[in-house]
């Protein structure tokens, strides 16, 4: 298991393989009873809501999930938590690791807090 968000990425970037209409990965965060959490869906088996977020639409495909550290995103609004994930995953994918992976092969990376906005990476 992956013990920081960068490991975690980057785990991502390794295995994650882009299906033929794979075009865009949402990452979203959502707040748990401890801290916060972020979970990984790609366009392909999912459709957006108007809201943003995203709900399966009939494929099963798997959501990759990672809990956040409570002692770095414990105390921070979710408009922190934000701004803070979004500065590491676009740090993450200028990463030489990331250059070669779905990621960097589609059109649009989007960062969204569930019930909330949402932030273009890509």
């Amino acid at each position: 298991n992956a013990v920081t968000l960068q490991e975690w990425f980057f785990k991502l970037c390794d295995t994650e393989k882009p299906g033929k209409d794979t075009a865009a990965y949402a990452f979203g965060f959502f707040e748990t009873e401890n801290c916060y959490a972020v979970y990984l869906i790609d366009s392909s088996g999912y459709k957006k809501r108007e809201t943003g977020s995203a709900k399966q639409n009939g494929n099963e495909q798997s959501i990759k999930y990672y809990p956040l550290s409570k002692s770095e995103y414990k105390d921070l609004e979710w408009q922190q938590v934000m701004n803070k994930i979004k500065s590491q995953l676009k740090e993450f994918t200028n990463n030489e690791k990331c250059k070669n992976s779905s990621f960097a092969k589609a059109k649009s990376v989007t960062l969204f807090f569930d019930d909330g906005e949402k932030a273009r990476l890509k």
